[in-house]
């Protein structure tokens, strides 16, 4: 039976109020009321040229002017990625609006853009919503926009701009602390060396400092909080959605795992890419020093340099619970980091902050990174493994800047940037003779340059390398990287039982590291252990999926165990991404040739000529270590027609 029709109204409806969920636009004219006093007709005149500017740009992408009380701006839409787009244009028209003006007769805008719920009565639209978009215009700097983060969780990925995230902050008469981020509207912003910023944590302190006590302050407290941010939770709000996500997913009660992207170089010199990978790559090595945490490998996470980060989509690609991203700007003696923390299983934001620092006292760095450190991660974090995230640095910052400059070098992987990066690692090691870190560096680069065959004593480049390790290891016996060098010099010179010590000592020190993992499960392969070397790479592959040395790694054991089937899935999977890969090619082709299939292997053989012209099986199949695993292969890539 229908139910009778009934006169009460809410009270709200009676008075023709409503509600909806709104994009908010607030901007103001900086300096106004004074130019309003030295000219007020000129003044007036300038404003009503600027609205009519922000009036059609608001229009022109579908909002509704609401508010406009002397110099401010209100307006609302019904899409997000709209009001942000308006507010871009709106900004980039001014500025070109402006550049005909003398300085002391323009008007600057700056605008906050929020999304929430409001109130609406009339024509007037009221709320929490309304408040912070009104904050977030008056914290700008003139001509710039500010966004809150669930502005940020909508339109990222969307728009072809860049964000800096500025960190929590209080705003007036609005309980809740705002993430607050700054839209780059050209990609970077000018760093003038002031010091000033939108947002100021509370916590920060003026120091003074040698130059690398800054940097290993700066790394510490994001590694800190990033560890300690999963440790404790982030607070009631992250604790729900862990809940939520274990009953779900029972799977999200294992180690999480974080993948660090590569942070943006905001200096506006790509000269200075080497300083923010630098940083990027420190970072990596930090987080993997705790037990609690795995950490996906440089080399899958630098695939994504200079590309647009969806980073929910990065997270399902290389199964990683956390991202963090960041951007780093360098100029002459101050720095600044910006970085962010996101679940990526459901897209929120945890974390972000900004450090902008001088030059500051190397005592107070320490206490407030020790402090930081306490607090964050005492709770599950072992006294231990506290330790050994406290970096070591040189006494100069040159030395550290020539190591960063020397890891850039290695990374191209070629002849010439070899004999460079030996030179700048040197040139680090002249200058503090007890940093670890050029030591290890200069041993990497003798130890390539034996592998690559780009010196003509690779003996001699050998023992070099083994040198520079030992002396790593006595400086920062706490490096696992330093320990990693050792072992493969160990290995090359087929030492086994001195390589397995050092490489669990590597792993012992940082077991969340993917390449320290990945030496371990070489060292079992060389020593006839198939099965450990197997579960090595596969627990590899499971944190960190694009590992290339482990991918091929695994499908050669799968090979030689006889698991040829297993071999070939993950190896055609691979080469779908890194078609240039020559040992997975030639594995694969044995492997064919090996299940009968003379088509596929005769293929995929002439694809291995194609790559190397002077590819042959015995010099390939001679770089591992047992006999029967060399024998199989060369017999293998021969049958199916490989010299």
């Amino acid at each position: 039976m229908a139910a009778e029709p009934t006169n009460a109204k809410p009270e709200e409806a009676v008075r023709g109020r409503r509600r909806k969920l709104a994009a908010i636009l607030s901007a103001d004219a900086v300096g106004f009321s004074r130019q309003m006093h030295q000219d007020e007709t000129g003044t007036h005149t300038r404003l009503r040229s600027c609205r009519q500017i922000i009036d059609r740009l608001v229009i022109e992408h579908d909002g509704r002017i609401v508010g406009s009380a002397g110099d401010s701006v209100l307006a609302d839409f019904p899409s997000i990625v709209e009001a942000l787009t308006s507010a871009i244009n709106i900004q980039q028209v001014l500025r070109e609006h402006n550049a005909a003006l003398p300085p002391g007769q323009r008007l600057e805008f700056r605008i906050g853009i929020n999304l929430g719920d409001v109130i609406i009565d009339g024509d007037d639209i009221y709320g929490d919503g309304v408040n912070i978009a009104t904050r977030l215009q008056q914290l700008a700097q003139p001509g710039g926009i500010l966004i809150s983060q669930t502005v940020y969780n909508h339109v990222r990925g969307k728009l072809d701009v860049g964000f800096e995230p500025l960190g929590m902050h209080q705003v007036k008469n609005i309980s809740q602390a705002v993430a607050i981020f700054r839209v780059c509207l050209d990609g970077s912003d000018s760093f003038n060396g002031s010091g000033s910023s939108v947002v100021q944590p509370q916590t920060r302190r003026r120091m003074r400092a040698k130059p690398i006590w800054l940097m290993t302050a700066v790394l510490l407290l994001i590694a800190a909080a990033v560890v300690g941010l999963w440790f404790t939770r982030a607070g009631p709000m992250e604790e729900r959605h862990q809940e939520r996500a274990e009953v779900a997913d029972p799977a999200a009660t294992t180690i999480p795992v974080v993948a660090v992207l590569p942070f943006t170089n905001q200096s506006g010199d790509p000269g200075q890419d080497y300083f923010s990978d630098g940083i990027t790559e420190d970072l990596i090595a930090a987080l993997g020093r705790f037990s609690s945490l795995r950490v996906v490998s440089r080399g899958t996470t630098f695939a994504y340099k200079g590309k647009a980060a969806d980073l929910t989509r990065i997270g399902r690609e290389l199964k990683a619970r956390y991202v963090v991203e960041g951007s780093v700007r360098r100029a002459g003696d101050r720095v600044r980091v910006g970085i962010q923390l996101m679940n990526t299983r459901d897209g929120l934001l945890l974390w972000s902050e900004r450090y902008d620092e001088d030059l500051t006292d190397v005592f107070a760095v320490q206490d407030a990174i020790v402090q930081r450190l306490v607090r964050m991660l005492a709770v599950r974090v072992t006294r231990v493994e506290q330790e050994r995230a406290l970096a070591k640095p040189p006494g100069d910052l040159a030395a550290y800047d020539y190591v960063l400059r020397g890891h850039e070098q290695l990374a191209q992987r070629t002849r010439t940037s070899n004999a460079q990066a030996r030179k700048l690692f040197q040139q680090a090691f002249e200058l503090d003779p007890r940093y670890a870190a050029a030591q290890a560096g200069l041993g990497r680069a003798y130890l390539d340059a034996a592998l690559f065959g780009w010196t003509e004593w690779p003996a001699q480049a050998l023992e070099r390398a083994e040198e520079m390790a030992r002396k790593a290891v006595e400086l920062d016996n706490d490096d696992a990287r330093s320990h990693a060098l050792l072992s493969l010099a160990y290995g090359f010179q087929r030492q086994w039982d001195l390589a397995e010590a050092e490489i669990d000592q590597a792993v012992k020190l940082n077991p969340g590291d993917p390449e320290v993992r990945a030496l371990l499960a070489g060292v079992h392969i060389d020593r006839g252990r198939l099965d450990e070397g197997i579960h090595e790479y596969e627990t590899v592959l499971s944190f960190d999926p694009f590992n290339d040395p482990a991918w091929m790694d695994l499908g050669t054991v799968y090979y030689l165990a006889g698991r040829l089937q297993d071999a070939v899935d993950i190896l055609e999977q691979n080469l779908t991404r890194k078609p240039d890969r020559v040992a997975a090619w030639a594995v694969l082709t044995a492997t064919y040739a090996e299940l009968g299939l003379k088509t596929q292997a005769r293929e995929a053989a002439a694809r291995v000529i194609r790559l190397n012209p002077l590819f042959a099986a015995e010099d390939f199949a001679a770089s591992y270590a047992q006999p029967n695993h060399r024998k199989r292969l060369t017999n293998g890539l021969q049958r199916a027609g490989l010299p």
